[in-house]
């Protein structure tokens, strides 16, 4: 069995407080912010880094996404140095939310992730969303995953529909962003079309098992 919290190049780990700077440092990136967060954009408040720790919190699976400072750390999901502190990387973040209170039987988790700018482009949200999908449906026995997205943001469509995401609809000019209304794709998953895909779930690099 791959080990459970991480990939060939990622670890993924809760929330700590010394996270706070690299979550203020995510919202100060306006260009990779707009296509992260349908909210209005605008400088970070104090407490953001207080919010997106109660929002991974509350999700069924919320995690940050961080380099192993070097491979050899690969197999610890929190590795320490000497004076105690985390050596791990954060990167990104990434986030799985279960439906509300009684409507949980419907097994359905929504997805969102955001990687860092200077991250992006090598393969690190590929591996990661692998990754989240191994862990949603064998793990967590979900049916399903889903995910918005705007319709401008051609790179993350592609990356979904790569790694097995189909589109299921569009909701027309549904997200406003510097002057215009752009369309929301809906893209989702099923448990039964992941399995056709990687087969009895995805190892550690993203290869099938």
């Amino acid at each position: 069995m791959a080990k459970i919290w991480q990939s060939k190049r990622l670890c993924f780990r809760s929330f700590t407080p010394e996270d706070d700077k690299f979550v203020d440092a995510l919202h100060q990136d306006s260009a990779s912010y707009v296509h992260a967060s349908p909210f209005v954009p605008a400088p970070p408040h104090l407490k953001v880094a207080t919010a997106t720790r109660e929002r991974l919190e509350k999700a069924l699976l919320g995690v940050v996404v961080c380099l192993p400072a070097s491979k050899t750390d690969a197999s610890d999901p929190e590795p320490k140095a000497k004076d105690g502190e985390n050596k791990a990387t954060p990167i990104g973040l990434m986030m799985l939310k279960g439906d509300e209170e009684g409507m949980t039987h419907h097994r359905v988790g929504h997805f969102g992730i955001w990687i860092s700018s200077s991250h992006q482009g090598q393969g690190y949200g590929t591996e990661s969303i692998l990754w989240m999908l191994r862990w949603a449906f064998r793990m967590a026995n979900l049916h399903r995953v889903d995910l918005e997205a705007y319709a401008t943001n051609g790179a993350a469509i592609r990356l979904y529909e790569k790694v097995g995401f189909r589109i299921e609809g569009r909701k027309r000019e549904a997200l406003w962003f510097d002057g215009e209304y752009h369309d929301e794709v809906g893209m989702g998953i099923l448990e039964r079309e992941w399995r056709e895909r990687y087969g009895d779930g995805v190892l550690e690099g993203g290869r099938s098992s």
